[in-house]
């Protein structure tokens, strides 16, 4: 089964552009482990 995380990765990329949550550091996963993670907005803007 593939994830899709381009609707995550819209959400936290609205955020850290309206300065809701910089810095914010996100990941997804499952009991198998982590399927895909970034980081966004390293520097508070």
């Amino acid at each position: 089964m593939p994830y899709r995380t381009d609707r995550i990765e819209h959400l936290l990329g609205e955020g850290v552009r309206d300065k809701v949550y910089p810095g914010a550091v996100w990941a997804v996963g499952d009991s198998g482990g982590v399927r895909a993670r970034g980081v966004t907005g390293v520097l508070d803007p």
